[in-house]
């Protein structure tokens, strides 16, 4: 059976073990400051690389973003002004009901001449 001075001995070597193992003196060291998976000259290498990057693709996403802004606000002319309240809204849809029968009474006769059903490939 073991005594108390065996579990204290056992206790003590399971803990020199563990403060001796990599995953213990890297975080040892990370403590203190610095990275011990990661050099200066690394983290530098990395910087400029990404800096780099970002320098490159950066007027490409400004284009992008305002390419879409331009997109949503064509649109958004394209829909016209703001309809706040019911009485609008049922203007809206009693003024454009008129061309919604004649494109939906067209589909099915095959008359193509709305720009709805695209080009004309006949």
């Amino acid at each position: 059976m073991p005594t108390y001075l065996h579990i204290q001995r056992l206790r003590e070597s399971s803990l020199r073990f563990r403060a001796t193992t990599p995953q213990s003196r890297a975080t040892a060291t990370s403590r203190k400051g610095r990275s011990p998976l990661v050099s200066t000259h690394c983290g530098k290498r990395l910087g400029k690389i990404l800096s780099d990057r970002i320098r490159a693709e950066l007027p490409m996403l400004i284009g992008d973003m305002e390419g879409k802004i331009n997109d949503g606000r064509g649109t958004l002319v394209r829909l016209g002004p703001d309809r706040d309240g019911w009485d609008q809204q049922r203007l809206f849809l009693l003024q454009i009901s008129p061309a919604f029968q004649t494109i939906f009474k067209a589909a099915p006769d095959g008359v193509d001449g709305h720009n709805c059903f695209g080009e004309s490939h006949g």
